[in-house]
């Protein structure tokens, strides 16, 4: 019986030591850090979030939708010297002019019509007599 109690004893004393040694070594490691990260509700433009390509290239897409005509020529002039540009998202422009939008995308470099202003001022050529 006394060898058993001994035995118990050495054995609860091995387990505090045990016990003690990763207490110490939790307690000297360093803390982990937490990423605070930015939530927004909405979308705001800042130089992380701007498109990859510059403002010049989506108007430049934009002029290459215009026909190729007098009326087109106009419209160059006018997107040109009065486009809006914003962006849009992630890797897109918004170019309008004169009520008329259009959404240029950074991949692939291609603009879209956004509206039906912008659709009525691509087709003006096609639809002229």
């Amino acid at each position: 019986m006394r060898s058993f109690l001994v035995a118990w004893v050495v054995a609860f004393a091995m387990v505090a030591i045990l016990a003690v040694s990763v207490s110490w070594y939790v307690g000297t490691s360093p803390a982990p850090t937490q990423v605070a990260r930015r939530q927004s509700t909405s979308f705001e433009p800042d130089s992380s979030t701007a498109p990859a390509f510059p403002e010049a290239d989506a108007v430049e897409l934009v002029a290459l939708r215009l026909p190729a005509d007098a009326s087109g020529d106009r419209d160059r002039q006018s997107l040109q010297n009065s486009a809006t540009v914003t962006v849009h998202s992630p890797q897109h422009w918004r170019v309008c002019f004169d009520g008329a939008c259009w959404v240029a995308h950074g991949a692939g470099r291609y603009a879209e019509p956004e509206n039906d202003a912008a659709r009525q001022r691509e087709g003006a050529a096609r639809s002229a007599p």
